[in-house]
C-alpha cells in the first residue's frame, strides 16, 4: 500500500464496517444528464429506487463513483462533500461542492492520484469561510484548508510519518482544529487519538491518547458553542463504538450513548441540543440515522430503510434537514451517494409569531396579592393593548425566594395556579422575569444573614480577593441601605442550584422566560475596579482554556490579559445557554431571552456579557436594555439630535445581533411624545417596543400605549415579516471594542468620548443617518452569502481583525463588494497583537466619502434630513410582496411638512396602492408615480411616526413568506454620497 493510500485506509476502513452508508440521492449533479434540483426540492430520478421513510436524493454520481461525507456551507445553500472515484472509501478522493438550487457540483482540489477527505458536521467554518480536510498530497497526513471556490489551498500542518492527522473539524470560532490522529498500523490494531491545532498549525495538543488508554478515539466535532467536543470511542477489542463529549482541554469526558450498538459518525445540531449518528441500535441489519439529545437519552431514529446502510450525517444551519451519505447493501462494496431527510419536529427550535409581533409591558406580583388585585393588573395590560407581559415576582431579585424552599414554593404557586391561568384566559402571553446572577439580600445587614457566609462558594471574587457582596450601595434604585447585593460565579456550585430551580420554574406553565441581566460585576454605585472571576472554579476553567497558570493582572498591554477578559464573556455565555437548555429540555419549546444591558457599547467588555455570542444559538434571544439618556424618569424627552441617532444606532444594533429571532429592546420613556418616537424607531428597525418609565422596570406606564400600541399592532406583520433594504452595512469589531477601548467609558452608553472605537464607530453611524443612507450593522459572523447582497462594507476603526475576518473581507470584495474603511483597521489580529503587515494589505479599499447609496433620496435640506429617519424593508405575507417604510421625526419642537420621497425599487416589484398611517394622524392613501425603475411620493406631515406601505396586486405570494424578504434585492449603485452638513 502507498503511503498516500495508508491515509485512506485509516480515515475510512472504520466508515467501510462500521458506519452507516449515505442513501443514493436526490438533487443532482451537473453533468452527469439527471435533474437539477429546483427550489432546493429536489426533482424525483431515474433509476433511483424511492424511499418510503421520505429521504431525498442530493447526488448521483457516474458509476462506480462514491459520494460521502456530507457538510452544510454556513448559509445551507451548498453541501462540501468527499467523491472516491473507485467506489465507496477507494480513492483517489477530492473534495466537492454541490450547489442545492442547481444541482451542480464542482471540484475544490487539484485533480491528482491522491485522497482529499472531509469530515462530516463543522468542515466548513462561517468566521474563516474555509473547509477544512485531510490530504495525503505530501505523502503523509496533513490538515488542509481551502476556500469554498478552490482557491487558497494552504497547509495547516506539516509532519512527517505517523500519527495521521485525519477527520478534522473547526471550532466554532475558526481558531482551533480538532482532529483524529490515527497510529499507522492495521485496521484491528487501530488506536485514535483526539488532538487540537491552533488554524494556524501552532499549539499542538493532545486531547485523548487513545493507545496509552486502551481505546480507540475517532471523528471529533466541535460544538456550535465551542464549550463540548464529540467523539466516538470503543473499548479493546470490541466494535461497539459509542459517542462521548469532553471539554475542550479534553476533561470533563461524559458519555452520551451506552448500548449495544455501534454508534458512529456523529455530530451537532445547530443550537448544540442534539447529537445526530449513525447506528444500527435495535438490532437493525443495516445502519440508520439517528438523534440523541446532547446530554443523553433514548435516541430517536430518523431514517427507516433496512435496504440502505445510512451514514456521515450532517445538519443543516437552520435546523431543518440532516444530510448524510447512502449505499444499497448490508456491508457491501456499493457506492454511495447524497441524500436528505426532514430533521424531526422536536428537534427544532421555533420562535412562535406572538414573539415577533409582542406588544410588550411589565408587571409585577406578590405572594400576598388578592385575587382582585391579580385580575386588575392583567385587566388593565388587556386594555392598554398588551399582548406579552414580563412578569416579576420576588423570584426576579430575591436572595430568600430564591434560596429558602418556603419562600421559593410561595412564588411557583402563585404564578403557577393564580397569575398565569388567569393571564392566558385574557389572551395574554406570559413571560417570567428572573434574577440570575445577582441576588438581594433584603434588610440582611441588619438581621445578619450573610450569603457570602451561607454559600461562599457561590461567590464572585474580585481581583482583591474579595467575595463581591455590598451593602450600602450609593444611587441604585434597586437596593436598599439595608440591603445585601449579593453576586454569584456561574462557574461555581451555583450554577448546579441555579439551573435545578430553573427546571421547577420551567414547569410552572409560562410562555417564555427573561433571565435578568448575567454580568461579572465590574462596578456599582461607589464599588468599582472589580473585575471578578477569581473564584476558585472560574480560576481552574480559565486554566483549562487557555493552559495559563493563573489569571494575570490587569494589564491591557497584556495578551493574556486580553483572553481572560474575553474568557469571561464565554463564561458568561455558557452559563446562559445551559440554563436556557435545561428549561427547554423540561419544556420543548419554552421560549428564553437573556437580558443585556451593554448593547453595543463597551460595558460589554467590563461586565462580560456579549449579545454576539448567542449568534449561533437559535434557542436563545437577547433582550436589551437601552436606558434613558438621563439614567432617570425623563427618558428621551430631552435627547439631543446625537442621542436620538445613537439610540437609532443601538437600536439597530440590538435587531442585528437577534438576527432571524424576535428583537426585544427594554427602553424607557418620560411622556407620550418621546414614547411615539421609540415606538418609530422600534419599527422602522425591525425591533419589539417595551416601554418602561425610567429607571424602575416595572413602573411602566406614560400613557402612551392607547396611542402607540394599536399603531404597532397595524404595522408589526410587516415590520417583522421583512428585512432591510439598505446596500451598506457598518462592520462592528466586537473585539476593538474589548481591547481598544477597553475600560475606557463614560457614565451611560450616550457617554463614549473617552472611547476610541466606539467613537468612530457611533460617530460613522451619525454620519449616514444625517446623510439619510440607509445601513445595517454586521460583523464578522456573518457570512459571504449574507454580506454580498451589500454594495459596501464600511470599517470604522476596526483595529482587531482575525485571520478569519480577513479572509471574509478578501472573499467578499472578490465577488464585487467594496470596503471602505477609516483609522488604524487591519493593523492588529484578533488579539490585537500588532502584525508584520496589515491584514487586508492587497485589498482594494475606499475613503468613507465615496460611500454612496441612490436607494433612497428626499428633497429635504441636509439640516431637515438629519432630522428624519427614513427606513425602507421589504417582504412578502399572504397578499404578496410589499414594500415598508417607516418615518421618525426627532425634532419635539416642530413637525416636518411635506416630505418628497423618491425610493428605488427592487427586482419586477411596482407598487399599485401606497397608503400610510401614524400614531398620530389618520393617514389614508398616498398619491405616487412611478418612472425610471423609481417610485416618488409626498408624506403630507410627520409628527412622531409613520409608516407607509406599498403593495403591488400583480404580484401573488410564492407561499415563502416569512422572515425574509419575499423578491430579490435590489440591484447595486450608488449615488447620495455620505458626507452631510453638520447641524
Amino acid at each position: 500500500m502507498s503511503t498516500r493510500r495508508l491515509l485512506l485506509a485509516l480515515a475510512m476502513t472504520l466508515w467501510a464496517g462500521m458506519c452507516p452508508p449515505a442513501p443514493q440521492g436526490a438533487g443532482v449533479i451537473a453533468g452527469d444528464g439527471a435533474e437539477a434540483i429546483r427550489g432546493f426540492l429536489p426533482a424525483v430520478m431515474t433509476g433511483i429506487p424511492a424511499r418510503a421513510d421520505g429521504a431525498q436524493p442530493l447526488s448521483r454520481p457516474p458509476a462506480g463513483v462514491s459520494d460521502q461525507n456530507p457538510a452544510f456551507s454556513p448559509d445551507g445553500r451548498f453541501l462540501v462533500f468527499t467523491r472516491f472515484e473507485n467506489g465507496y472509501n477507494s480513492g483517489p478522493a477530492g473534495v466537492f461542492r454541490l450547489d442545492l438550487s442547481s444541482g451542480k457540483a464542482i471540484r475544490l482540489t487539484p485533480e491528482e492520484d491522491q485522497d482529499h477527505v472531509n469530515l462530516p458536521g463543522s468542515a466548513w467554518n462561517p468566521v474563516r469561510n474555509r473547509i477544512v480536510f485531510a490530504s495525503d498530497r505530501s505523502d503523509r497526513g496533513d490538515l488542509w484548508r481551502i476556500a469554498p471556490d478552490g482557491s487558497d489551498l494552504t497547509p495547516v500542518t506539516d509532519h512527517d510519518g505517523p500519527p495521521w492527522y485525519i477527520e478534522p473539524s473547526w471550532s466554532p470560532d475558526g481558531e482551533w482544529i480538532v482532529f483524529e490522529a490515527g497510529n499507522g498500523v492495521p485496521d484491528d490494531r487501530q488506536r485514535g487519538s483526539i488532538w487540537k491545532v491552533r488554524a494556524d498549525g501552532t499549539r499542538l495538543t493532545v486531547l485523548t491518547d487513545g493507545p496509552a488508554e486502551g481505546v480507540d478515539d475517532r471523528q471529533p466535532n466541535w460544538s456550535p458553542a465551542g464549550d463540548r467536543i464529540l467523539f466516538q470511542r470503543r473499548g479493546p477489542d470490541s466494535d461497539d463504538w459509542d459517542i462521548y463529549t469532553m471539554a475542550p482541554d479534553g476533561t470533563d469526558v461524559r458519555r452520551v450513548t451506552d448500548r449495544s450498538s455501534s454508534d458512529t459518525d456523529a455530530s451537532w445540531s445547530p443550537d448544540g441540543r442534539y447529537i445526530v449518528y449513525s447506528s444500527d441500535y435495535g438490532g437493525l441489519p443495516t445502519s440508520s440515522i439517528f438523534v440523541v439529545p446532547a446530554e443523553g437519552g433514548t435516541p430517536a431514529r430518523v431514517t427507516f430503510s433496512d435496504a440502505y446502510e445510512d451514514g456521515a450525517p450532517s445538519w443543516s444551519p437552520d435546523g431543518r434537514w440532516i444530510a448524510f451519505e447512502s449505499r444499497l447493501g448490508e456491508g457491501g462494496d456499493s457506492p454511495a451517494s447524497l441524500w436528505r431527510v426532514p430533521a424531526p419536529a422536536a428537534t427544532a427550535f421555533t420562535w412562535p409569531e406572538w414573539a415577533y409581533e409582542a406588544r410588550l409591558a411589565g408587571v409585577s406580583f406578590e405572594p400576598d396579592m388578592s385575587d382582585a388585585e391579580i385580575e386588575a393588573r392583567l385587566q388593565r395590560a388587556v386594555e392598554d393593548g398588551v399582548s406579552v407581559l414580563v412578569v416579576d415576582a420576588p423570584t426576579g431579585w430575591s436572595y430568600t425566594a430564591w434560596v429558602d424552599d418556603v419562600a421559593f414554593n410561595r412564588v411557583l404557586t402563585l404564578m403557577r395556579d393564580r397569575v398565569f391561568p388567569r393571564a392566558h384566559a385574557k389572551g395574554l402571553k406570559v413571560v417570567w422575569y428572573l434574577a440570575g446572577l445577582e441576588l438581594v439580600c433584603e434588610g440582611c445587614a441588619q438581621t445578619g444573614r450573610d450569603p457570602a457566609t451561607e454559600h461562599p462558594q457561590w461567590m464572585q471574587i474580585d481581583r482583591s480577593g474579595d467575595p463581591v457582596q455590598f451593602s450600602g450601595v450609593q444611587g441604585i434604585f434597586w437596593l436598599g441601605p439595608d440591603d445585601l447585593d449579593a453576586w454569584l460565579s456561574p462557574e461555581s456550585p451555583y450554577r448546579d442550584f441555579y439551573i435545578g430551580r430553573i427546571e421547577e420554574i420551567a414547569s410552572a406553565g409560562a410562555d417564555g422566560l427573561w433571565m435578568d441581566v448575567a454580568y461579572l460585576l465590574n462596578g456599582i454605585g461607589q464599588f468599582d475596579d472589580l473585575w471578578p472571576s477569581y473564584d476558585p472554579y472560574s480560576q481552574a476553567a480559565f486554566r483549562a482554556a487557555y493552559g495559563y497558570a493563573d489569571i494575570p493582572a490587569k494589564d491591557w498591554g497584556d495578551p493574556t490579559w486580553r483572553r481572560f477578559v474575553r474568557w469571561r464573556q464565554i463564561s458568561i455565555a455558557r452559563f446562559i445557554r445551559d440554563v436556557a437548555a435545561a428549561a427547554q429540555r423540561r419544556v420543548p419549546g419554552l421560549l428564553f431571552f437573556t437580558e443585556n444591558w451593554g448593547i453595543d457599547s463597551n460595558f460589554v467588555t467590563q461586565y462580560a456579557q456579549d449579545s454576539l455570542d448567542f449568534i449561533t444559538t437559535p434557542f436563545v434571544a437577547t433582550a436589551h436594555e437601552l436606558e434613558p439618556v438621563d439614567q432617570g424618569d425623563a427618558g428621551m424627552a430631552n435627547a439631543t439630535l446625537k442621542q436620538w441617532r445613537d439610540y437609532v444606532l443601538m437600536v439597530k444594533f440590538a435587531a442585528a445581533v437577534n438576527k432571524g429571532r424576535p428583537a426585544w429592546v427594554l427602553t424607557y420613556a418620560g411622556g407620550v411624545d418621546d414614547s411615539l418616537r421609540e415606538g418609530g424607531v422600534h419599527l422602522a428597525e425591525g425591533a419589539n417596543f417595551y416601554e418602561a418609565k425610567g429607571p424602575e422596570m416595572m413602573d411602566d406606564s406614560t400613557g402612551s400605549r392607547p396611542v402607540l400600541f394599536p399603531w404597532l399592532a397595524a404595522n408589526a406583520r410587516l415590520a417583522y415579516h421583512s428585512s432591510s433594504m439598505a446596500e451598506v452595512a457598518v462592520w462592528y469589531s466586537p473585539r476593538t471594542r474589548d481591547f481598544i477601548d477597553g475600560e475606557n467609558a463614560g457614565d451611560s452608553k450616550f457617554d463614549y468620548a473617552a472611547a476610541t472605537y466606539l467613537s468612530a464607530y457611533r460617530g460613522l453611524g451619525r454620519d449616514l443617518l444625517k446623510a439619510q443612507i440607509p445601513f445595517d450593522i454586521v460583523t464578522g459572523q456573518w457570512s459571504l452569502a449574507e454580506l454580498r447582497r451589500y454594495a459596501w462594507l464600511v470599517l470604522p476603526n476596526a483595529v482587531c481583525m482575525s485571520a478569519g475576518e480577513a479572509a471574509l473581507l478578501r472573499d467578499y470584495v472578490a465577488v464585487g463588494g467594496k470596503l471602505a474603511v477609516t483609522g488604524d483597521t487591519g493593523e492588529r489580529d484578533a488579539w490585537c497583537r500588532p502584525r508584520p503587515g496589515n491584514a487586508l494589505t492587497g485589498v482594494p479599499t475606499h475613503s468613507l466619502h465615496a460611500v454612496s447609496s441612490d436607494l433612497l433620496r428626499t428633497d429635504l435640506a441636509n439640516a431637515d434630513r438629519g432630522r428624519v429617519l427614513i427606513e425602507p424593508r421589504r417582504g412578502e405575507d399572504e397578499r404578496g410582496p410589499f414594500l415598508l417604510l417607516t418615518l421618525v421625526n426627532f425634532d419635539s419642537g416642530r413637525d416636518v411638512m411635506d416630505i418628497n420621497v423618491d425610493l428605488r425599487l427592487p427586482g419586477a416589484f411596482s407598487p399599485t396602492s401606497v397608503v400610510w398611517n401614524a400614531p398620530d394622524a389618520a393617514g389614508g392613501d398616498l398619491p405616487f408615480t412611478i418612472g425610471a425603475g423609481r417610485v416618488r411620493l409626498t408624506l403630507p406631515v410627520l409628527h412622531t411616526a409613520a409608516a407607509i406601505i406599498l403593495r403591488d396586486a400583480a404580484l401573488r405570494p410564492t407561499g415563502s413568506f416569512g422572515y425574509r424578504p419575499g423578491f430579490p434585492p435590489s440591484p447595486r449603485s450608488g449615488a447620495m454620497p455620505l458626507h452631510a452638513q453638520e447641524e
